[in-house]
């Protein structure tokens, strides 16, 4: 599974994010995540902000979109639409 590069999920944006809160992560102890892709709370479109949206490449038809974010893998009932 690829990692969209345009995603933007919930641990992204509400202060759980394992990037920007690496110091903590390392001071406790727990591994570290370097980059976006190899992080643990990566949903793909089901809980992207941009899923539905003019800016989801999935919906643009943008390259670049992955095999992790195909309409198929959405939950239908929690997409965001404009």
């Amino acid at each position: 599974m690829r990692y969209c590069t345009d995603y933007v999920g919930l641990s992204c944006v509400d202060g759980s994010c394992p990037i920007a809160n690496a110091d903590e992560y390392e001071e406790r102890g727990m591994d570290v995540i370097k980059k976006c892709e190899d992080c643990f709370y990566y949903k793909g479109c089901k809980d992207c902000a941009l899923a539905g949206t003019n800016l989801c490449r999935e919906r643009t038809g943008l390259s670049g979109v992955s095999d992790a974010v195909r309409p198929a893998d959405r939950n239908e009932e929690s997409d965001i639409t404009a």
